[in-house]
């Protein structure tokens, strides 16, 4: 077995158990959404609706694809968006009844799709990081976006975008991203990675609006556009933005890499007075390795055994 056909083995078990652990068809089919759409533009393309069709039926005839795209398309924008997707997939599939043959008709989907975390992510990230990054529970379910992209729209002013930290209170305590607004992560064993975010009440999300004193709603003048989870590699972070757009109804990323890495390419940090600092708790020392810009944190204030409990592990099996 050449390398290109184990690699591709294991992204088809990768991909099998990352769909049993979610929990409804929906779910798994916003997952498969994520695989197809290659570009990540929120829809999916005639091209890509093909690949689709030829996966559910391989004898499938142009007339048949184009039927298919109908019976997708509901609004007529030649296009599918996620929410068409889901809805008229979970509906087609209502026949299969055993919830082990929906899975296999996932995976079948689901193979020969590249995880969304390739070349495009990856080569922006040493390669020892990236394959840390790569191999985390999250990253191939939680939507991406790069530290590249989040430092390009916080110097846009007419971009609009939300910052969510998702670390441990000691790590928010040295640093963070300027204007991002912490969130606490609780144990949740029905949650599909052991933690979602601690809803405190109706209002914990007021952050996710813009605010402007001559709104006629009270300060609340619309959705930002962008919202980002973010811890320091992306696993706490995945889990932030997996639970996140759940309660919102909408899209939430993750920062590809977390902290480490926008650290690294100069993303700015804050301390707790808002003060500009060269200083990143990484979580562990054996994060600290991955940092490779100045740091300024006193790495010997760790303890030895600091690594915090993987997503999913209870605290009494560290």
């Amino acid at each position: 077995m050449g390398d290109d056909e184990f690699e591709s083995v294991v992204h088809g078990i990768m991909q099998a158990a990352r769909v049993k652990k979610l929990k409804t068809r929906e779910d798994k089919m916003r997952y498969v959404f994520e695989r197809l759409d290659r570009d990540q533009s929120g829809t999916l393309t005639t091209h890509e609706i093909v690949h689709l069709a030829r996966k559910l039926d391989p004898t499938a005839d142009e007339a048949k694809i184009k039927e298919s795209m109908r019976f997708l398309d509901k609004d007529g924008s030649d296009s599918v968006n996620e929410d068409e997707f889901v809805d008229t997939m979970v509906h087609f599939l209502r026949v299969i009844e055993s919830q082990e043959d929906f899975d296999r008709t996932v995976a079948m989907l689901l193979q020969s799709t590249p995880p969304q975390s390739a070349k495009r992510f990856d080569e922006k990230i040493p390669r020892k990081y990236a394959a840390l990054v790569s191999a985390l529970p999250t990253t191939d379910v939680a939507k991406q976006i790069l530290a590249e992209d989040v430092i390009a729209a916080m110097v846009d002013p007419s971009s609009n975008i939300a910052l969510v930290d998702a670390r441990r209170p000691e790590e928010r305590a040295v640093s963070t991203i300027p204007n991002s607004v912490p969130v606490h992560l609780e144990r949740d064993s029905s949650a599909p990675y052991g933690y979602r975010v601690a809803i405190q009440d109706a209002h914990g999300f007021d952050f996710l609006y813009e605010t402007s004193p001559s709104s006629e709603d009270g300060g609340k003048s619309g959705l930002h556009t962008i919202i980002v989870a973010f811890c320091n590699t992306g696993e706490r972070g995945g889990a932030a933005a997996l639970s996140l757009s759940e309660h919102l109804c909408r899209k939430v990323h993750n920062l590809y890499g977390g902290l480490i890495h926008y650290f690294n390419i100069g993303g700015r940090l804050v301390d707790s007075e808002g003060q500009d600092i060269e200083a990143l708790h990484p979580g562990s020392r054996k994060m600290a390795g991955y940092i490779v810009r100045k740091n300024c944190f006193p790495l010997l204030s760790l303890p030895a055994d600091d690594r915090p409990p993987l997503l999913g592990q209870r605290l009494d099996q560290r």
